[in-house]
C-alpha cells in the first residue's frame, strides 16, 4: 500500500509540473519538428512543414498566408516568423505584425495517427489566414502507390487526399475552413492547395486544423478525424502528461555547468521521440528525422538496428528499461534465419509484400557487419542492468543464433571479416570497398565476445562462455598486433590486398571504449585522440587532417560525428585522460540544439564548425552517445548489475565542479539518488536508495597526480581511492587527500564557422612529484593551461612555436608544488 501511494504522489507531482521550454528567435533555415509515435510535422523556423502520418507521407511546403481586412492582397506569413517555443509536446512558431501576434502550434497525439495545427491570433484588424500545402499521399521510400488524387468533403469541411487502391487516405480540415481553391478530382493539383480560415475578428481567437488518415482506406480516414477532433482537449492533455511522467521516472542530473544539463536532458527528450509504430511493423527506434524536400525519407526516419543498438545503453543510462526492452525485441523479430540482425528497415515494409519480404530483398537490409555484434552487447547491458531474466531466457535462442552468424565470419586470427560480414566503418568514400577489417568491427567483436560470455555464464551455458573466452583471447591478440608503438595509435585495418591501413583515424575509440585491452597500448591510443590532426574544437574527425584521404567533407573521410566523439569521451575516462575527454563531452554538450531545438545533428565539417549539407538534424546516436552515455557511464564513470547486486562508481569530475546530482539511476527495481561534493581535500558521495537495496557499491574516484595521504590505484594521470559499502538506504562515504596538480580544463565554445582554437594536452604524465605533458596550440601564438596546486590556482604561459601546420606543440613540466 506504502508503495502504490508513493507511485499515486510521484504522478501528481509530474502532473503537475511544468514541461521545459527551448525559446529561440525564428531563424529561416533551423530546423523544427512536432513528432509522435505515429506522425511527424518536420519543417524550418519560416513556417514551412511537411506532414507524415506513418509511413505516409501526406503532403509538403505546408505554409501560412495571411491578410488583413482592407489589403488587396494576400502575403505569406514566413517573413514575419519571430521567436519559436519548443516543449517535448509541442513546438510554436509565432509570427508578429503590427497589427497582430499569431501563434501557429504544432502537436501530435501519442497514439492517433494524426497531427494538429492551431492558429491563435490576436489582431487589431479583422484578419484572414490561409492554409496553403502541396498534397503528396506518398509511401515513404522505397514503397510506392500510385493515382493519388484530392476532393473537398463538404461535411467535415475537409480535403480528402486518397487513391484508388484504397490503402491509404488522409484529410486535411477545420470547421473553420469556409473556401477551398479548386478541385481536380482524378489527380492532385499541380500547384498548391488552398484552404481558406474564417476571417478572425479583434481580439483572440483560435482554429484548430487536423490531418488525419495513413495506413487504410478513406472510411478509416473519415472516422480518425471525427474521433480526433472530438477528443482535442484529452488527447493534448495525453501528450503534456506523458511527457511529465517521463521526464519524472528518468534520471535527472544537476551539474554546475547549465548547458550540460539542459544537453542532457534535451538529450533524453531527443532519444525518446525516435520511438516510432507503424501498423503491421510495431514499434522501434528509428534512426533520426530531418525534412524530405520533394523526396520521400525524413531524414534518418528508418528503423535502423546499429544506431537502436549504439543508443539502447543510453535508455538504460537514464532509465528507460521499458524503451530499451522494446527496441531490442522490435529488432530481434527481424532476426534473419542465420543470425544476421538488420540494419534498416524503412516504415513503408508493410506494403513491400508479405511481411515487408520484398524490402528484404534489397541489399539494405542486411548489408552492416557491426549490427550483429553490437546487438550481443546491447543486450547484455539491458540485461545485466534491469534484472530481467524473463527476456534473456526468451531471447537466448536468438542470441545464440547471433553469436553463431558472427562466428561464421571470423577469420584465423579470430577477427570478424569485412567481406564475409559487411560494412562497419566505411559506407562511401576513398575506401569504400577497399576493406578487409576495420578496426570499428573489431572493437564491437571483442566487446560482443565479451558480452556472450557473460550472458551464457548467467544462463548457465558453459560451453558457449568458454568458447567466447577462448576466442576472445584469441582476437584480443590479433587485434592488439595493429598497435604501432613508434605512432602511438592503431592501425584502421587491413585492405583487400593484405596491406595494413596505418593511418590515424578516431574509429579505435570504440574498441577503446567497450573492450579490455592492454593498458601499455590503450592509454597512448587514448592520447591519440586528442592530436590536433583528429580533434576539434566540436568533436573529433574521423580521419586524421594529415591523412593522404582526409576530406573534410567526406561522409567516412574526415567529417565530425557526434556519435564517433561519445566513443571517443567514454575510450578517454576509462583509460584516465579526464582533461581531453571533458573537451570534448562540453564541445558536444554544446552542439545540442545546433541545428534546431533540443537536437544534435548527424554530422560537421573537418576543417569548421559546420554541419554538412546534407546533415540530419536530429540524430539519435549524437544526443545517445555523445551526451548521454558520455556523460553517465563516461564521466560519471557509473556501471551496475542488477543479478549481482553491485554498483560501480569510477567518477572523473571536473576540478572546477563542486556538487553534482544524479536522481533516479534505475538498478533492477530500485533506483538510487546520488550527490558528490569535492571540497580542498575532501571528496564526499551521499547515496539514497529506493526500494529494497542490498547492494555492494564500489566508489572509486579520481584524485589529483600528487595527492597525499590517500591509498588506491595510480595512473599516469590520476590516483583512484577504493570505498566499499553496502547499500540499503542511505550512505555518505567519504575521501580525505592533501591534493596535488589538478589542470583546469581549457572549454571549446564550438561557434558557427569557427576553426579549432583550443589548447590539447597531447601525451605525457606523471611520476612522482613531476608531470611531463606534451601540448598543442595553433602554431605561433601564446597558449594559457591553468591549473592548481595544493588548492591555489596558477597558469602556465606557453609560447607555440610557428609551423606550417595548423597546430605547433611544446613542452611541459610541472611539479607537485606548481613551480613550471
Amino acid at each position: 500500500m506504502r508503495r502504490g501511494i508513493i507511485v499515486c504522489w510521484l504522478a501528481a507531482v509530474a502532473e503537475a509540473a511544468p514541461l521545459p521550454v527551448w525559446r529561440e528567435p525564428a531563424q529561416p533555415q533551423r530546423y523544427l519538428e512536432a513528432v509522435g509515435r505515429r506522425s511527424a510535422f518536420l519543417g524550418r523556423a519560416d513556417g514551412t512543414f511537411e506532414a507524415w502520418i506513418f509511413p505516409v507521407k501526406v503532403l509538403h511546403d505546408l505554409r501560412l498566408l495571411v491578410q488583413l481586412e482592407g489589403d488587396l492582397d494576400r502575403a505569406p506569413a514566413a517573413p514575419l516568423a519571430a521567436r519559436v517555443e519548443v516543449t517535448p509536446a509541442a513546438t510554436t512558431l509565432i509570427y508578429s505584425h503590427a497589427a497582430f501576434t499569431l501563434r501557429q502550434n504544432l502537436w501530435a497525439p501519442r497514439e492517433q495517427p494524426a497531427l494538429v495545427m492551431e492558429v491563435e491570433a490576436s489582431a487589431s484588424r479583422p484578419l484572414t489566414v490561409f492554409v496553403q500545402f502541396r498534397g503528396d499521399l506518398k509511401l515513404m521510400w522505397p514503397g510506392a502507390i500510385g493515382g493519388p488524387y484530392s476532393t473537398w468533403l463538404a461535411e467535415e469541411r475537409a480535403m480528402l487526399l486518397a487513391e484508388p487502391s484504397n490503402r491509404v487516405a488522409a484529410l486535411v480540415g477545420s470547421p473553420s475552413f469556409d473556401a477551398f481553391s479548386e478541385e481536380v478530382g482524378h489527380m492532385l493539383p499541380d500547384r498548391p492547395i488552398t484552404l481558406r480560415l474564417r476571417p478572425f475578428p479583434v481580439g483572440h481567437s483560435k482554429a484548430v486544423i487536423v490531418l488525419a488518415g495513413g495506413p487504410g482506406d478513406r472510411r478509416v480516414a473519415r472516422e480518425i478525424y471525427r474521433r480526433v477532433h472530438d477528443q482535442l482537449s484529452s488527447l493534448r492533455a495525453e501528450v503534456e502528461n506523458y511527457w511529465r511522467q517521463f521526464l519524472a521516472r528518468t534520471a535527472q542530473l544537476e551539474t554546475p555547468d547549465e548547458g550540460i544539463d539542459r544537453a542532457f536532458l534535451w538529450a533524453k527528450i531527443a532519444l525518446e521521440k525516435g520511438f516510432a509504430c507503424n501498423e503491421g511493423l510495431g514499434c522501434g527506434l528509428v534512426a533520426g528525422y530531418g525534412p524530405s524536400g520533394v523526396s520521400e525519407r525524413p531524414g534518418f526516419g528508418w528503423y535502423f538496428g546499429g544506431d537502436a543498438f549504439m543508443n539502447i545503453p543510453a535508455l538504460l543510462d537514464y532509465g528507460d528499461f521499458g524503451g530499451a526492452r522494446t527496441a531490442l525485441e522490435f529488432l530481434r523479430a527481424r532476426q534473419r534465419d542465420d543470425g544476421k540482425m538488420m540494419h534498416e528497415m524503412t516504415m513503408s515494409a508493410a506494403f513491400m509484400g508479405p511481411g515487408g519480404s520484398d524490402w528484404f530483398r534489397l541489399p539494405y537490409a542486411y548489408y552492416h557487419a557491426d549490427t550483429t555484434p553490437f546487438y550481443l552487447v546491447a543486450a547484455r547491458a539491458y540485461v545485466a542492468r534491469s534484472g530481467d531474466r524473463e527476456f534473456l531466457v526468451q531471447s537466448w535462442p536468438s542470441l545464440k543464433k547471433a553469436f553463431e552468424y558472427c562466428l561464421s565470419t571470423v577469420d584465423e586470427d579470430g577477427l570478424m571479416s569485412n567481406l564475409k560480414a559487411g560494412m562497419a566503418a566505411v559506407e562511401t568514400g576513398a575506401l569504400r570497398g577497399k576493406v578487409q577489417k576495420d578496426i570499428f568491427l573489431q572493437g564491437v567483436w571483442l566487446a560482443a565476445l565479451e558480452a556472450m560470455a557473460d550472458l551464457a555464464a548467467r544462463t548457465g551455458d558453459v560451453a558457449v562462455a568458454e568458447r567466447a573466452w577462448n576466442l576472445w583471447r584469441k582476437a584480443r591478440s590479433a587485434l592488439t598486433e595493429w598497435f604501432q608503438p613508434e605512432r602511438g595509435h592503431f592501425a584502421f585495418g587491413v585492405l583487400t590486398d593484405h596491406t595494413r591501413l596505418d593511418a590515424l583515424t578516431a574509429w579505435p575509440a570504440v574498441a577503446l571504449a567497450l573492450a579490455d585491452l592492454p593498458e601499455d597500448k590503450a592509454r597512448p591510443a587514448a592520447d591519440a585522440l586528442s592530436r590536433p590532426e583528429l580533434a576539434t574544437d566540436w568533436g573529433v574527425r574521423m580521419v586524421a587532417s594529415d591523412s593522404g584521404f582526409y576530406d573534410p567533407l567526406g561522409y567516412n573521410d574526415g567529417s565530425v560525428w557526434p556519435f564517433v566523439t561519445g566513443f571517443a569521451i567514454l575510450a578517454q575516462y576509462r583509460h584516465h585522460r579526464a582533461y581531453s575527454a571533458f573537451q570534448q563531452l562540453a564541445a558536444t554538450a554544446a552542439l545540442t540544439g545546433f541545428s534546431g531545438p533540443g537536437y544534435v545533428p548527424e554530422n560537421f565539417s573537418g576543417d569548421r564548425c559546420q554541419a554538412l549539407p546534407r546533415a540530419v538534424p536530429h540524430q539519435l546516436f549524437s544526443s545517445g552517445v555523445g551526451v548521454v552515455r558520455a556523460l553517465i557511464s563516461g564521466m560519471l564513470g557509473l556501471s551496475a548489475d542488477a543479478f549481482r547486486r553491485q554498483i560501480r562508481l569510477a567518477p572523473h569530475l571536473p576540478p572546477h565542479w563542486e556538487v553534482v546530482h544524479l536522481k533516479g539511476y534505475r538498478v533492477g527495481e530500485d533506483s538510487f539518488d546520488f550527490e558528490f561534493r569535492q571540497e580542498p581535500g575532501r571528496l564526499r558521495l551521499s547515496v539514497e536508495v529506493h526500494g529494497k537495496g542490498g547492494y555492494e557499491l564500489t566508489w572509486s574516484p579520481a584524485l589529483p597526480p600528487g595527492s597525499s595521504r590517500v591509498a588506491g590505484l595510480v595512473t599516469d594521470r590520476d590516483i583512484h581511492a577504493s570505498l566499499s559499502r553496502r547499500l540499503d538506504r542511505r550512505v555518505e562515504l567519504a575521501v580525505e587527500f592533501t591534493p596535488g596538480l589538478e589542470l583546469l580544463p581549457d572549454v571549446p565554445i564550438p561557434e558557427p564557422g569557427e576553426v579549432s582554437r583550443t589548447l590539447r594536452l597531447i601525451s605525457g604524465g606523471c611520476e612522482a612529484s613531476t608531470c611531463r605533458w606534451t601540448v598543442a596550440a595553433p602554431s605561433g601564438t601564446q597558449a594559457r593551461l591553468r591549473y592548481r596546486v595544493r588548492g591555489q590556482e596558477r597558469a602556465a604561459q606557453l609560447e607555440i612555436p610557428p609551423s606550417e601546420r595548423e597546430y605547433g606543440t611544446t613542452e611541459l613540466r610541472l611539479d607537485v608544488a606548481g613551480a613550471p
